[in-house]
């Protein structure tokens, strides 16, 4: 089993993954720009050889951009909801901290603490070819509204993953169509579970939600939606 998540974070919060990658002794790749963060990831997983490390953002060209996130002083000191550790972005007026925000009075309570961080970009290929990473079995974005962005960046003649999750609230409208059409030419089905979207391969039977999905895989099972 090797799977790559991009937007790692600190490996434990909002993570749909940490539970299996701790008890099933995962192989994959976690990226996480944000240094304080990617710090917490390196402790959450400290002593697991079996995962790689990127301290970058996945984006069309290397270099350096501007991150939007909440200062993590307010987050420590309560001033701010405890979610808004999750909330990083190259996309600002397209997540939470944009006006388009589903949490209309945080968002007030948060935009005083709003931040830009220059953080580190890399291209998917470039840190696939950097790891010499030949197959992949589940692939993850948690990105922010950034999502199709990284998404289309996968090779999808070279890999081809049995389980695709990303998020899906935070997307322009624009980018849920082109989501959708990308994965449905490449022979993937799609259901929306709640803010995610999750994906598979049309021959293979989907699970009633994301839990069930990775559970489907570890044991081989084949299960439809009700």
């Amino acid at each position: 089993m090797f799977f790559v998540q991009v937007g790692a974070m600190d490996g434990i919060s909002f993570d749909p993954l940490h539970e299996h990658i701790i008890r099933h002794n995962w192989r994959g790749l976690l990226v996480e720009p944000l240094s304080d963060l990617f710090a917490e990831l390196k402790q959450t997983y400290d002593g697991m050889d079996r995962l790689l490390f990127e301290n970058v953002a996945v984006a069309d060209d290397r270099g350096q951009r501007d991150m939007y996130r909440i200062c993590k002083e307010a987050i420590h000191l309560g001033k701010v909801p405890y979610w808004a550790k999750g909330v990083s972005t190259f996309t600002e007026p397209r997540n939470m901290l944009g006006p388009n925000s589903f949490h209309k009075e945080e968002l007030e309570l948060m935009r005083p603490y709003i931040i830009t961080e220059t953080v580190r970009c890399e291209t998917l290929a470039a840190l696939f070819s950097k790891h010499q990473i030949r197959s992949i079995d589940i692939f993850v974005t948690d990105v922010e509204g950034y999502d199709y962005e990284v998404l289309r960046q996968l090779d999808f003649t070279t890999y081809r993953p049995s389980l695709i999750r990303i998020e899906w609230a935070n997307l322009s409208e624009s980018h849920k169509r082109m989501t959708l059409d990308l994965l449905g030419r490449h022979g993937y089905r799609t259901r929306v579970l709640k803010l995610d979207l999750v994906a598979w391969k049309r021959h293979d039977q989907p699970a009633p939600n994301w839990k069930q999905a990775i559970l489907t895989k570890l044991q081989g099972q084949k299960e439809r939606l009700n």
